[in-house]
């Protein structure tokens, strides 16, 4: 599988997801054709934040038992190819820096698991996670939103 380097603008609109063939993180952007693959990378900070998931994919999987891509994360970019060694120790003090969430529990951990979850979920608390200011998810699997409305 060919890993091409992200070539995206900050604060351009895209869409992630993890790519299952190579590990990385794939990042499409709208073109006049569609979505197009912009490039991979190892960690993507997203702001104004959506998820998608396909719930007619999601049954796929659940039947098939394969791996699929059925989970998107939309919004925009403001920042990839973080230093992965940075965010696998200092995640939570990093995002709070870059994003400057002023309090601890407005970064929150997020998982998708296409097995048991219908949509992404808080991976601390219960309820489902929709939406948030930041998103940093990492090719380890590791998703942390930042919500500066959370008290």
């Amino acid at each position: 599988m060919k890993v091409t380097p992200l070539k995206a603008d900050r604060g351009q609109s895209v869409r992630v997801y993890r790519n299952l063939s190579n590990g990385m993180l794939s990042v499409q952007g709208k073109q006049s054709q569609g979505w197009r693959v912009l490039g991979h990378t190892s960690s993507v900070l997203l702001y104004n934040v959506h998820t998608t998931v396909s719930m007619a994919t999601v049954a796929r999987i659940r039947r098939e038992h394969k791996k699929y891509v059925c989970a998107r994360a939309c919004g925009s970019i403001v920042s990839a190819g973080i230093d992965t060694v940075t965010l696998e120790t200092e995640a939570e003090d990093w995002l709070r820096r870059e994003t400057e969430a002023p309090a601890p529990n407005q970064i929150r951990r997020v998982k998708f698991n296409p097995h048991t979850d219908d949509t992404f979920v808080y991976a601390d608390v219960p309820g489902a996670y929709h939406c948030s200011d930041y998103l940093l998810i990492t090719a380890s699997g590791l998703m942390l939103a930042v919500d500066n409305y959370l008290q």
